[in-house]
């Protein structure tokens, strides 16, 4: 017995109480630091077209998620690696505010048949991994707003904008009418007004038969426009419905920068610059509150790419997924080119096997070591009862005891270490239970 007894003088029946106290305790650690639920993070990858030709431009989302509710990991370190025909291209950053963030990658001679692998740089562990695919041909579906060219031939006019949101300016480019005499017409808006020389108008009458540009402001969310010539009444008139995205955000060119601007107060907006077959650039835009309830901020010229076919894309929500995200024009291009990314990978599904593999790894493990030591603490029960026994029937042979007492009890020890040894257990599957160990 003397590996059982130490030279502190513990005894084979402290072992047989310690050592199923001990493995409780320690299920009971396990299960409270690892068991229970814990952050699942993962990463989801929007872009644009994954065969364009140039940089690769994208956005990245990370998120946590705990009792089924998904917070942004904001300031969340991370890597985004894209690897392909043998070439890998790595760039790093840090989430924002609300979890994004916006990335680019060099060109490559063969743009097509990548992967990308988003990992955390905290511990190395990978948040979204796949081979996207988003053809150049869905990118160029995007939807788009604005007057149609015979709406333009019709009405003799233009809107540089594409559209217009309310409450800001923009700018109407008109042809003069085909007017007899002097040519001179008048023009009348609905739901918007004139700026003219500094004041606001309904109506304008304009004298000057060469073309002209007018700012309007809208109103209202329904804008239409009424032409005709001064003095007459039988000439055909022109009406047209301006096009006007409710809630839009807008833009002016203040020098080589451009002003954003909100109809409410936000902190921040999401834009993106575009062309009809690529992606470029993007990132978020902190915006002001001014007096008037609108916000604004400031586009720097540095961040506006060189493309002779540029649009921006200008968005409350940083995947673009709303009726207001609008494509501007900034070149000459007749209407919007509404490009929202498209959503190329999505690491939560996988996030989720690995976090139940581990949890079922984790149980399996409490479970074999659980069995062990309650195989040894049957074994030790089962010695302390017979060296129990054997003593016992040692003082009765001195004693001359009478012999039916002489005969060794087995069957009764051995129910009661079954009885202890199915309590233990019992307890460690209750645990497991409540606790959700079994993942």
């Amino acid at each position: 017995m003397g590996l059982f007894r130490d030279k502190g003088g513990w005894s084979l029946e402290r072992w047989v109480l310690t050592i199923p106290a001990l493995g409780l305790l320690t299920v009971a650690l396990a299960l409270s630091l690892g068991g229970t639920s814990r952050p699942i993070v993962s990463a989801q990858v929007y872009g644009g077209p994954t065969d364009a030709s140039g940089p690769w431009s994208g956005r990245i989302f990370v998120v946590q998620e705990l009792d089924e509710e998904i917070v942004p990991w904001a300031g969340a370190p991370v890597e985004v690696v894209r690897s392909g025909g043998g070439v890998e291209d790595r760039v790093q950053g840090e989430t924002g505010p609300e979890g994004w963030l916006d990335v680019t990658l060099p060109a490559r001679a063969n743009p097509s048949g990548f992967s990308i692998r988003v990992m955390s740089l905290l511990d190395g562990s990978v948040l979204a991994e796949g081979s996207p695919e988003f053809p150049v041909e869905r990118w160029a579906t995007a939807p788009r707003r604005g007057l149609s060219p015979a709406q333009e031939r019709r009405a003799r006019l233009r809107l540089p904008s594409g559209v217009l949101s309310v409450p800001f300016r923009s700018r109407l480019e008109l042809e003069p009418l085909r007017c007899l005499g002097a040519g001179a017409e008048w023009a009348r808006l609905s739901g918007a007004k004139f700026l003219w020389e500094g004041r606001p108008l309904e109506r304008l009458e304009l004298t000057d038969p060469g073309p002209r540009e007018v700012q309007i402001e809208p109103r209202e969310h329904v804008v239409s426009l009424d032409r005709g010539c001064l003095g007459e009444p039988d000439a055909p008139r022109v009406s047209l419905t301006l096009p006007v995205v409710p809630g839009a955000l807008h833009f002016e060119k203040r020098g080589e920068d451009l002003a954003i601007l909100a109809p409410i107060q936000v902190p921040a907006i999401w834009y993106t610059f575009v062309t009809e077959s690529a992606r470029l650039a993007g990132g978020r835009l902190q915006l002001v509150a001014e007096a008037d309830g609108t916000s604004a901020g400031l586009l720097p010229a540095r961040l506006v790419p060189k493309e002779p076919d540029l649009y921006l894309v200008l968005s409350t929500s940083p995947d673009g997924r709303s009726p207001s995200t609008v494509g501007y024009p900034l070149v000459s291009q007749r209407r919007t080119f509404d490009a929202v990314d498209g959503h190329l990978i999505d690491g939560g599904p996988d996030a989720h096997q690995r976090e139940t593999e581990r949890r079922r790894r984790m149980v399996r493990a409490l479970f074999g070591y659980v069995a062990a030591l309650f195989a040894l603490s049957l074994w030790l029960f089962r010695l302390v009862i017979r060296r129990s026994d054997d003593k016992l029937l040692a003082d009765l042979r001195r004693g001359e005891a009478p012999a039916g007492l002489l005969s060794r009890p087995r069957a009764r020890p051995s129910v009661v270490a079954g009885l202890t040894i199915a309590l233990g257990l019992s307890l460690v599957l209750l645990w497991i239970a409540v606790f959700g160990g079994t993942g």
